[in-house]
């Protein structure tokens, strides 16, 4: 599998000169990680990932180079390895000797703008004095990076892309070199506040994680049409913020729920919205890649409700449904919200009895019951 084109650009315009540790991303199997961890055979790498999904497939391609390769799926970049002593607040790394030698970046123009800023500036926050960013976007025309690395570095270098097939350009590389602690440190995560009958409940968002700062209409309809019996067991697939679980744990001081997630910071706020509401107890949440609870919990729910996305041409929607029928117990109910309600009538016909589609805010909840 070929690296998208932002990662691409970074390996073909990594530094000569041999790296110590270095900070990665990824956007696909962790070809830029791998490639750095071959180049130079004395280098740690770290290769940070939001999705699970991705950090799965790095692991299972890239391996781990006899120990220094490490993939994580972590809310927030992790230290340099061999760096253990205390950081300053906001991961602040302001010794010479602290921090990662280098850390490239790939992004895109069509990502979510206030990830790609706070991830920026953690880079930056990761990095030794004298360390170096790389950051890429696929977009030749591209001028909003560009204002963010001048944002937080003195100098900025340029270099427009030369596709070696001739073709049209895949973007640009920009460059910087840490020569100071950022001066302001800035908070990206977002409390709000929503009411479902009549209760008003606390949830946290930060970036990367679906519907920052607002409730998804489709997850709107997804509270309205649920009803959790007292002392059910709810399982929220693709939690995002918590805001579904939370709507469910407050149906009654006996519904226990628990969510799954791809992305390590959904996980992090829906645990998060749990402590605001007084709900630690009966809300619990898990990191996974194929929308799977931990195996002690499968076949004892009651409910499992899910808004999956439509970027995936369902594929994470099958992986849903699948989920769903692990899970629950036989009778158990699966609600899943959806605009494209003839797709999941006639997949969810494969798994579940009595299906029914119901209209509520524009969407569609389908139904089905675990045979």
């Amino acid at each position: 599998m070929r690296a998208p084109d932002s990662e691409q650009l970074l390996v073909e315009n990594l530094p000569d000169e041999a790296v110590g540790t270095a900070l990665c991303t990824t956007r696909a199997r962790g070809q830029l990680a791998g490639l750095i961890a071959a180049r130079w055979p004395e280098s740690r790498v770290v290769c940070c990932t939001l999705d699970a999904y991705h950090a799965q497939e790095t692991v299972a391609v890239q391996g781990s180079y006899d120990g220094r390769l490490d993939t994580v799926c972590v809310p927030d970049f992790p230290l340099s390895p061999g760096d253990s002593g205390e950081e300053e607040s906001g991961g602040v790394m302001d010794s010479r000797d602290a921090g990662y030698d280098l850390a490239a970046l790939p992004t895109t123009a069509g990502g979510e703008s206030e990830l790609t800023r706070e991830l920026l500036r953690e880079a930056h926050n990761r990095l030794r004095i004298g360390g170096r960013l790389l950051v890429s976007v696929d977009n030749a025309k591209d001028s909003w990076t560009h204002d963010r690395m001048r944002e937080l570095f003195s100098k900025v270098t340029v270099i427009p892309d030369e596709n070696p097939t001739g073709g049209k350009s895949r973007g640009i590389v920009y460059g910087g070199t840490k020569d100071a602690p950022l001066r302001k440190q800035k908070d990206f995560s977002c409390e709000f506040a929503f009411r479902d009958r009549g209760t008003l409940l606390k949830s946290l968002s930060r970036p990367g994680v679906f519907s920052h700062r607002r409730i998804d209409p489709g997850g709107r309809a997804l509270i309205e049409a649920m009803e959790p019996a007292d002392g059910d067991r709810v399982l929220d697939l693709g939690c995002g913020s918590g805001v579904v679980s939370l709507a469910a744990a407050a149906r009654g001081p006996s519904v226990t729920v628990h969510g799954v997630d791809s992305n390590p910071r959904a996980v992090e706020c829906t645990l998060r919205g749990a402590e605001l509401n007084g709900f630690a107890d009966r809300v619990s949440a898990s990191l996974t890649a194929d929308a799977l609870p931990p195996a002690e919990m499968l076949g004892t729910f009651d409910l499992a409700v899910g808004n999956p996305p439509y970027f995936s041409h369902q594929r994470i929607a099958g992986l849903f449904l699948a989920a769903a029928d692990a899970a629950l117990k036989p009778g158990g109910a699966v609600l899943m919200v959806t605009k494209q309600p003839g797709w999941f009538l006639e997949a969810m016909g494969e798994r579940f009895d009595l299906i029914q589609s119901a209209e509520v805010r524009r969407y569609h909840v389908v139904v089905g019951v675990k045979r």
